[in-house]
């Protein structure tokens, strides 16, 4: 998913699938010319 977001604005992005498996999950966000990779570890 891409949207344009506005400066000094708090942004969300929430992802609530129906059926995810537990496991470590990794996510990019790039913001301008900054990109930065995290990840995310779900358990059930």
């Amino acid at each position: 998913m891409e949207q344009q977001v506005e400066a000094g604005v708090m942004n969300r992005i929430e992802y609530n699938p129906n059926e995810i498996n537990s496991g470590i999950y990794v996510y990019k966000l790039i913001q301008d010319e900054d990109i930065s990779m995290e990840k995310v570890i779900y358990k059930k």
